[in-house]
C-alpha cells in the first residue's frame, strides 16, 4: 500500500471508541469528525461559539443520520473553561481513546490576551490544550490504544520568508514588548512540539518501556499540501504524506 492510494475506507471500524475534536467547527476538525462518525466513533465536540457548533452537528448529522455526536462549550484559550470541560466528561466517560488537539489560531493583527492574561495565540494554541491534555489524562491511560494528536506547523522552525529562529521567550511570553503576529505563533507551535515530545518520552519512553500501556504521541502539521509530520516516539521522525492520509494517524 503506497500513501497516495490510501482512503478512509481503510480506516477500520471506531465502535466503541471514545474521540474529542477541538476546533471541529470548520476545516480539518470538521472534516476528521465525520470520518469518525462515518466509522461509528462516539464524538465529543468542544465548541466555543455553540451556534458554528450546531451548524457543524447538523452537516455531521445531514452526512450520517445515526451519528453519535455530542456538543460541550469549551474555549480551550480559557482556562477555566477548560477545566470546567474535562471536569464534565470525567463525570461522564470512563476512557478516552484519542484527544485530537486541533484547534487553533493563526496571526492576529493585534495583541490580544486571554481571560488569563496570556497572549492569545500561545493560550488557544499552546496553553489550553496543554490543561485539556493533562486533565484527560487519566481517561486516556483507561484506553487499550490511547492516543494525543495535536497540530503543529512547519512555522516552530525558521523557514524561507520567515528570517527569524522561533523560540520560547521565556522573559516575555505575552510579547508586552515588540510584539510581532509571526512570532507568537510560531513560538506557540514550537511549544506544542516541545510539549508532544516530552509527553511521548514520559508516557512512551526511549524504548517504548512506559510504566502503562500508552498507544501513540503525535504532532502533526496537517495544514498544507504535502505536509511535514513529527512523530514522537523517542525520537522525531520526519516526513511528508497528503490529505487525507493524515487520517491514518489519528485512526484508533
Amino acid at each position: 500500500m503506497t500513501t497516495k492510494n490510501w482512503t478512509t475506507s481503510e480506516i477500520q471500524s471506531q465502535k466503541g471508541k471514545t474521540v474529542i475534536i477541538t476546533g471541529a467547527t470548520s476545516g480539518i476538525g470538521l472534516e476528521a469528525a465525520k470520518v469518525f462518525a462515518e466509522k461509528g466513533a462516539s464524538l465529543i465536540l468542544p465548541v466555543r461559539n455553540q451556534e458554528k457548533g450546531k451548524n457543524a452537528l447538523k452537516e455531521i448529522k445531514q452526512r450520517f443520520a445515526g451519528a453519535d455526536v455530542e456538543l460541550r462549550l469549551m474555549d480551550v484559550a480559557d482556562l477555566d473553561s477548560v477545566r470546567q470541560f474535562a471536569e464534565d466528561v470525567k463525570k461522564k466517560y470512563h476512557k478516552l481513546d484519542l484527544l485530537l488537539n486541533n484547534a487553533g489560531l493563526m496571526w492576529p493583527p493585534e495583541r490580544t490576551l486571554s481571560k488569563q492574561g496570556q497572549e492569545i495565540q500561545f493560550a488557544t494554541n499552546h496553553l489550553g490544550h496543554f490543561l485539556l491534555t493533562g486533565l484527560l489524562l487519566p481517561l486516556i491511560k483507561e484506553s487499550a490504544n490511547g492516543r494525543v494528536v495535536t497540530q503543529s506547523s512547519v512555522l516552530h522552525k525558521k523557514t524561507q520568508g520567515q528570517n527569524f529562529e522561533p523560540e520560547i521567550q521565556l522573559a516575555d511570553l505575552t510579547f508586552k514588548t515588540n510584539f510581532d503576529t509571526r512570532k507568537a505563533y510560531a513560538q506557540s507551535k514550537l511549544a506544542n512540539l516541545l510539549f508532544t515530545y516530552e509527553l511521548s518520552f514520559i508516557f512512551v519512553g526511549p524504548k517504548n518501556s512506559a510504566p502503562f500501556k500508552f498507544g501513540s504521541v503525535l504532532a502533526l502539521n496537517i495544514g498544507n499540501t504535502p505536509i511535514s509530520t513529527f512523530c514522537a516516539n523517542s525520537t522525531f521522525i520526519t516526513f511528508s504524506i497528503k490529505p487525507p492520509c493524515c487520517c491514518r494517524f489519528v485512526a484508533v
